[in-house]
């Protein structure tokens, strides 16, 4: 037990301080001293409020905590990107206040819990940015025949979210059934997950920023959904989980059923409505085994499957795709005396279906033409088609009219949904009234047919730990992959190579938010927020626009790593403090070609697999009954994989974003922009949690 003056303890921080290699954990130091002694049972606190009537009960928790972030080329590894200020710094103050109550119904005939209603409401948001923490949904404009604008608006108070709300209700009580074992039925929003939460999490609304100290309270909302559960036999070894989620429904109002959105698809151009049944929904089902569960020996087997069904996917435009998606694991817990041990592995199976699609729309721009005196007039605004062109296939866009409207409907009219039109990419449109030259071409890439791919990637990860009984000192070791593959919805060589049947063997998560357990990372696992790993480029690069999976991601995809950890929790002046280092290393499964900037495609070098080196700490404090300090810092070396890709820009769609509030007419591509570096990135999170 280390002294508890706090003299000493003050003495001692403020002479590390004074050194700048040790300054971090001089601060802790220097903090620790300021805790008070007197502290006990710093862990838990009691209930704000809890009642009982009968057999009913009340039970309410809060739960508040504030915290500060500082990070440095955390999002695109660049020191300065020829900005002396920096413009890949950021921070912010923000506070997250949640209301947990409970209501329990026991049942004094089956000693159970016959009814349990839970509901969790949060406020949060960012000191002096309110607007960050709560949006409207995507929409769009439609002027004359251009169909754009798309934005969104921010809520600029600070809005309350309905994070939790669950009915539970015991079947044993609920259908007077005297079954052997106990079973249950939920209802509402609520979390699950299978296995670690990779190939089913429960992170169905996060905050934007994940990087920090707890990637699972970024979950602002859990997927509505439907749950069955119980034991197979009188005791606890065996239990089942049957889970069905509804993750997007495009069918709960006439004006959605009837929302024209197909137009662009083959065999939809005089039916576009979306039509009935477009839903994106999880069946999920997991059996838990415990054969033992005794002091120091324990052992649990979760074999799990699930089946989604996304039906409207977007990988250029809306409803361009649907997918359905298999993924079948195992994964498992265990102890045995000072050991502890988990695995989670899973493979995906199913297919993904591309619907044909003419990539023509309207569009306005700006032109030049001449007057009556054969003067150039400047800044005229007309409509014009993006893949229909005058003179050849690269000239310019055709202008939209009534006549030629006719001639662009005429080869997608009445072809089937299955039909095939890319052959007439790049020819002369004829005039289907005279056979005809029309003058009017096709783009090169007007036209996409029909596809398939094939779902076959595959995950796992593993970790142990040893507990060494004196001093309190835990050692782990973990690692995992996840399969990569390019993405078959890109062109990456030449026009429209991406169309064809393919297998694509990256693995593909959902809602998942996965950091690490016995070896944790604080940068690169999870995904949303973090660093991000550019492993897939298209032909036009400058060109990119939204997709969903298939697809290169920066989550539990195209990765590999492996770590170490230490974990030493002591006793101080009465608290509880635990210390996590952390050091992990990452690489890609699968190499990705470096993209010749100048061209806009990928080279025939491909980009060395190491991603880099991360380390870390995290740090707790549990000082008083209820209320916990935290920090956590990080800092990642990239590897010479960056170091290859220094230099590629934000795509095209992430410009116009950051470019939308520009007045002035200025090209955004002529700008300076931000770019892919090779910095050390570095981050600390800080602040305090408090459970009442």
């Amino acid at each position: 037990m280390p002294p508890c003056g706090d003299g000493f303890l003050l003495t001692l921080g403020m002479e590390l301080m004074r050194h700048t290699s040790v300054g971090l954990f001089g601060f802790v130091v220097l903090f620790l001293s300021l805790v008070p002694c007197s502290a006990r049972n710093t862990e838990y606190a009691a209930d704000f409020f809890s009642y009982s009537w009968k057999n009913n009960k009340i039970d309410w928790k809060n739960k508040l905590r504030i915290e500060g972030f500082y990070s440095k080329n955390a999002r695109m590894l660049c020191n300065d990107n020829n900005n002396p200020d920096g413009l890949d710094k950021t921070t912010y103050e923000k506070f997250q206040f949640d209301i947990k109550p409970q209501h329990t119904l026991y049942s004094a005939d089956h000693d159970s819990e016959s009814l349990v209603i839970r509901l969790g409401i949060r406020f949060k948001g960012v000191f002096g940015a309110p607007e960050s923490g709560a949006k409207t949904g995507m929409t769009t404009i439609k002027d004359l025949e251009e169909v754009g604008g798309l934005h969104r608006h921010a809520i600029s108070v600070y809005v309350p979210i309905l994070r939790l709300l669950e009915f539970d209700i015991s079947l044993n009580d609920l259908l007077r059934m005297q079954w052997e074992g106990k079973h249950r039925f939920s209802c509402g929003i609520f979390p699950f997950s299978v296995g670690r939460g990779i190939s089913l999490g429960d992170a169905y609304a996060t905050m934007p920023e994940l990087v920090g100290y707890d990637p699972a309270a970024s979950v602002d909302q859990y997927a509505p959904g439907f749950k069955f559960t119980g034991q197979l036999g009188h005791a606890d070894t065996l239990n089942y989980d049957l889970y069905i989620g509804i993750l997007d429904n495009k069918a709960e109002s006439f004006e959605v059923v009837n929302d024209h959105v197909y137009g662009q698809m083959y065999g939809k151009r005089w039916d576009q409505a979306r039509g009935f049944g477009v839903l994106n929904y999880v069946v999920a089902g997991r059996v838990r085994f415990t054969p033992f569960d005794d002091a120091g020996r324990t052992l649990c087997v979760e074999p799990y499957a699930l089946f989604n069904d996304h039906r409207e996917q977007r990988i250029e435009v809306i409803g361009d795709a649907s997918s359905k998606l298999g993924t079948l694991g195992v994964a498992t817990e265990g102890v045995l005396g000072s050991w502890e041990f988990g695995f989670d592995g899973a493979l995906n199976v199913g297919k993904q279906y591309v619907r044909g699609l003419d990539r023509n729309v309207v569009r306005k721009e700006l032109i030049s033409v001449k007057d009556g005196d054969g003067n150039m007039v400047d800044g005229i605004i007309r409509e014009t088609y993006t893949k229909v062109l005058v003179g050849s296939s690269s000239g310019k866009g055709a202008s939209y009219s009534k006549s030629n409207q006719k001639l662009v409907d005429s080869d997608v009219s009445f072809v089937s949904e299955d039909g095939s039109l890319a052959g007439l990419n790049g020819a002369e449109i004829l005039d289907p009234s005279t056979g005809n030259p029309s003058g009017l071409f096709n783009a090169k890439d007007r036209f996409r047919d029909p596809y398939e791919n094939t779902f076959g990637g595959s995950m796992f990860v593993l970790d142990a730990s040893y507990q060494f009984n004196s001093p309190n000192i835990k050692l782990a070791v973990g690692g995992g992959l996840a399969t990569g593959d390019e993405n078959p919805n890109r062109d990456l060589d030449e026009l429209n190579d991406s169309v064809i049947d393919g297998t694509y063997n990256g693995f593909i998560g959902l809602q998942e938010l996965y950091s690490g357990e016995r070896v944790r990372s604080s940068f690169i696992l999870s995904g949303k927020g973090r660093i991000p790993r550019i492993t897939s480029y298209s032909r036009w690069y400058i060109q990119e626009l939204a997709n969903t999976f298939p697809q290169q991601i920066s989550r539990f995809n195209n990765l590999m790593f492996v770590g170490t950890a230490l974990w030493y929790d002591t006793q101080l002046c009465s608290s509880r403090w635990q210390v996590n280092p952390n050091i992990l290393f990452f690489w890609q499964n699968h190499a990705t070609r470096i993209p010749d900037l100048s061209q806009g495609i990928p080279s025939e070098k491909y980009a060395h697999n190491f991603l880099g080196t991360e380390m870390n700490v995290y740090i707790d404090g549990w000082v008083m009954p209820g209320l916990k300090f935290f920090l956590v810092s990080g800092i990642f070396m990239p590897g010479t994989h960056f170091e290859d890709i220094k230099g590629l820009p934000l795509s095209k769609a992430e410009r116009a974003f950051l470019n939308y509030r520009d007045r002035t007419g200025n090209d955004a591509l002529a700008e300076r922009v931000p770019v892919v570096g090779a910095d050390t990135a570095y981050f600390i999170d800080a602040g305090v949690e408090y459970e009442f």
